[in-house]
């Protein structure tokens, strides 16, 4: 294992002298909610970091040996998601909170269609901010579904969209109420509208108020419904969101208290009756090392009461609301990774597997820095050793986890990344370096269904060598117009027998797969180049 030792001199600010003297004698100190310490070897110290398992699901029902088999049958990177876990996550924040509060959905979490119906399905409604997003939801026949639309930036088109199709619109500004207005006239619909509120208090690990480009002042807001004239915009309340990933139950009931109070100061001043207030969320899931569960009994009691206050003052409140994603789908997901190669570079050994930073969004920039919940699937009698897991992408920072002791790394081992289930794939850079995106899974109670195949600007590439490839082996008998879609490699492209096994052998060194006659229906797999394409982009997502 590789050493580097840090003396007194360097610690001596971070822990007291009877701690130092206590590991002076051999003794490991383990910091609390982290599973790394100190240990200290003939004089020297070494820091000894290891994955934060007690952050694993416990109730993922998808074990180590499921998990591999898994990266087996769909190939690397692979996202999964659960659908009992998800169930689990909804019931849990359920009973975070007074009861007949509405839940919204952020689709901008995870917009899978099988993650947006089960949510849906189970009665929460669902919030969306792009027409890609609202797309789903017309997929979906979901349209009538209780649906916010949120967004600093919603163009003409959009708001269009959410006024035709019922949405309640969280409008950001005045300018963007008289823009509403425009559209519900031109459309002769009724628009439902709430205002987002910005309080000016700074909160949470990504913050959504204070200085920032969401939402208005109390003043703006109060203007709006005093001088609000008779028209198709119907201003029925308003929408906070102060800051998300909050594990602290007292500052998340204080920043929902804030929007609270808010909401009945300006229905007092203006005269104006809220039918709905949306007191937003920021419900935080542990995602690195050190961090804690949110106290959801605690958080349910401060609510309860901030709740019964704000309605006995304004019982004409219909629904006192709240949005979640990240709480809701986080722990649901896992992503597996494959460890493409081992190598040690000046005494530092680094796994390199198959997907790093451009299929891992929405980490804050901590990923790699902080310890994520991860796991090597299947270590056991190898020891242990001292990594950095890098992934495949051409930049330093593409780093998963630094400086990690973890079970001895082989190549072809699969890595399982928890806490995968929200913002990760959405938030991914898969066009970076043409790597492509990874596919995505729904798994519900021993059924597999795919959400994405994965691929992107990385099949793009496939299809491109793919055409080349065939002109080429024809030498000359076909032209690249011709490789289009759904042709016949034998009947409209003239390949015989001894053509097609030159294919098999270009594919073969191109794209570093073998096919295996014993497992592959040639027949099928070579009767067109869209059945061939589908062949290799599988092959190559597999690895």
């Amino acid at each position: 294992m590789r050493s580097e030792w840090v003396g007194w001199p360097v610690v001596r600010g971070l822990l007291s002298k009877s701690i130092y003297q206590g590991l002076a004698g051999g003794m490991k100190l383990r910091i609390p909610n982290y599973q790394s310490g100190f240990c200290v070897k003939r004089g020297g110290w070494q820091l000894v970091r290891k994955f934060p398992e007690e952050l694993i699901p416990e109730d993922f029902p998808l074990g180590e040996e499921r998990l591999l088999e898994c990266a087996r049958r769909f190939g690397t990177p692979l996202y999964i998601y659960d659908a009992g876990v998800a169930r689990r996550r909804l019931n849990a924040l359920k009973e975070m909170l007074p009861e007949g509060t509405g839940i919204s959905y952020s689709l901008k979490a995870n917009p899978a269609k099988e993650l947006v119906a089960l949510f849906a399905g189970l009665g929460c409604g669902v919030e969306v901010s792009s027409l890609g997003e609202f797309d789903v939801l017309s997929g979906l026949n979901l349209e009538d579904q209780m649906s916010l639309w949120v967004g600093p930036a919603k163009s003409d088109t959009e708001l269009m969209a959410a006024v035709n199709g019922g949405c309640l619109v969280v409008a950001e500004s005045a300018r963007e109420v008289a823009r509403i207005e425009n559209v519900a006239n031109h459309c002769c619909f009724a628009a439902r509208v709430a205002l987002r509120i910005n309080p000016g208090i700074r909160s949470g690990a990504l913050s959504m108020a204070g200085s920032t480009q969401f939402g208005m002042e109390f003043t703006e807001a109060l203007y709006l419904l005093r001088h609000g004239k008779e028209s198709r915009v119907d201003i029925c309340g308003i929408h906070g969101f102060l800051g998300t990933r909050l594990l602290d139950a007292n500052k998340l009931a204080e920043n929902i208290s804030i929007v609270l109070d808010i909401a009945t100061k300006l229905q007092v001043e203006s005269g104006r009756r809220f039918s709905i207030v949306d007191v937003g969320g920021g419900f935080g899931v542990p995602l690195y090392e050190g961090e804690g569960r949110l106290a959801g009994k605690e958080l349910k009691g401060l609510l309860v009461e901030d709740f019964g206050r704000y309605l006995d003052a304004n019982p004409w409140t219909k629904v006192v609301g709240v949005e979640s994603g990240r709480f809701l789908c986080s722990e649901a997901g896992v992503l597996l990774v494959k460890v493409v190669s081992v190598k040690e570079v000046h005494g530092t050994r680094f796994p390199i597997v198959d997907g790093g930073q451009n299929i891992i969004g929405g980490r804050d920039g901590y990923l790699g820095r902080k310890l994520t919940p991860m796991k090597l699937l299947s270590p056991s009698g190898r020891g242990e050793g001292r990594y950095t897991i890098c992934g495949p992408l051409c930049t330093p920072t593409d780093r998963l986890a630094v400086d990690v002791t973890m079970g001895n790394v082989t190549e072809g081992d699969i890595i399982a990344i928890y806490q995968a289930g929200a913002y990760c794939a959405t938030a991914s850079p898969g066009r970076f370096l043409g790597r492509g995106f990874a596919r995505e899974i729904y798994h519900d109670e021993g059924s597999f269904e795919d959400v994405f195949t994965g691929g992107g600007m990385g099949d793009e590439l496939v299809d491109e060598k793919l055409k080349n490839l065939i002109v080429e082996v024809a030498r000359g008998s076909v032209d690249p117009e011709e490789v289009v879609e759904g042709k016949k490699l034998r009947e409209e492209l003239g390949f015989d027998s001894v053509a097609l096994v030159d294919l098999i052998v270009a594919l073969e060194a191109t794209f570093g797969i073998y096919v295996d006659p014993l497992e592959v229906d040639l027949t099928k797999v070579f009767d067109s180049t869209t059945t061939l394409r589908e062949f290799l982009q599988e092959r190559v997502r597999r690895g």
